[in-house]
């Protein structure tokens, strides 16, 4: 009983591995943020260590329940700490320990990293280790959204697993009978995810995250209207003085938001009907066609590294006055918005 939606054409190569015998000892599990990563590595934990030995998980057996529930001690999930942006080498250190034990209670023990693109260069060296030595007891599933962040080393020991955005009108389905909405709302969640069912999930649980986004994509446009004052009103809107973690958090998922804004802008620039990560924007994209593809690229560049700098503890503040005064002014995108 896998709990993805959608992508089965993924775990019916994860089954076909399962039942030739060949699963493999390392996986690197690729795709965009909540489209359903870490649910594939819990369910690949489940479907080594379950006791009906199928080719999928079943979900109700105790290894499968305590898995599901974090209470499995062969099972370690090694997360970004709160208030750290990068995995550290002691975590790795501690991953590594862990699987260098013998299963304590199922057939296997497995290491998830949800997060392993966000790995420095001493934490992903430490990792090699495991990856250059592996045992036939173990599993290693790394999930990265940017595997292009990694080490290529790490990259080519691992089998590549590519997650794509779940079709609309699938998702649309799939969350009207597990989440128990009407249509009405399971069509907006998922239009409003993009194909993401983790993303879709929780706009259902928390309508207020829609509400941020529309919010975060008003400010964008509105900067881009504005003179050089105007901007850094906006960067004091977003940043304020004090730079907490909260703060950084927030600024975070601004700066997301902007980087999807922007490459929707590219697609529609170069004449693709999308699929668009903010469809309700396509009027505001058309706006934008007399940047040129050069003028869009590096607004989209300039964005990313400023998520970058706010995520290795650069002063938010500073680092969005910078990005805002370097970005293109757009009067008729302002027009369009009045």
């Amino acid at each position: 009983m896998w709990h993805m939606i959608g992508h089965q054409k993924v775990t019916r190569s994860i089954e076909q591995a399962f039942e030739r015998g060949r699963l493999a000892g390392a996986y690197l599990i690729v795709g965009p943020p909540n489209v359903g990563k870490t649910t594939l590595a819990i369910d690949i934990a489940c479907a080594v260590n379950c006791l009906e030995s199928g080719p999928e998980p079943c979900g109700v057996c105790s290894q499968c329940r305590r898995i599901l529930n974090a209470l499995h001690p062969d099972i370690a999930l090694i997360e970004v700490e709160s208030g750290k942006r990068l995995v550290t080498v002691a975590q790795i250190d501690e991953l590594l320990h862990s699987l260098s034990l013998r299963p304590f209670e199922g057939r296997c023990r497995v290491a998830v990293v949800p997060e392993a693109d966000r790995m420095n260069q001493e934490s992903a060296n430490a990792l090699l280790k495991t990856l250059e030595e592996p045992t036939a007891d173990t599993v290693l599933i790394l999930c990265a959204t940017d595997a292009e962040a990694m080490l290529p080393t790490i990259r080519s020991r691992c089998q590549t697993v590519t997650l794509q955005p779940v079709p609309i009108n699938l998702l649309a389905e799939a969350l009207e009978q597990q989440a128990d909405v009407t249509p009405e709302r399971a069509q907006a969640a998922a239009a409003f995810s993009q194909g993401r069912p983790g993303l879709a999930l929780r706009a259902l649980q928390d309508p207020t995250l829609m509400e941020a986004v529309v919010a975060d994509l008003g400010l964008l446009r509105r900067a881009l209207g504005e003179s050089t004052a105007g901007r850094i009103a906006v960067t004091g809107e977003l940043a304020g003085g004090t730079a907490n973690a909260a703060q950084r958090d927030a600024v975070l998922r601004t700066l997301e938001n902007w980087v999807q804004w922007w490459r929707d802008a590219m697609l529609h620039a170069g004449g693709s009907d999308g699929p668009y990560t903010h469809p309700l924007e396509l009027p505001h994209y058309r706006a934008t066609a007399d940047l040129g593809a050069t003028t869009l690229r590096n607004a989209l560049g300039a964005t990313q590294t400023a998520m970058r700098r706010v995520e290795q503890n650069a002063n938010p503040r500073l680092v969005l006055d910078v990005l805002l005064v370097g970005y293109p002014r757009l009067r008729a995108l302002a027009n369009a918005v009045a």
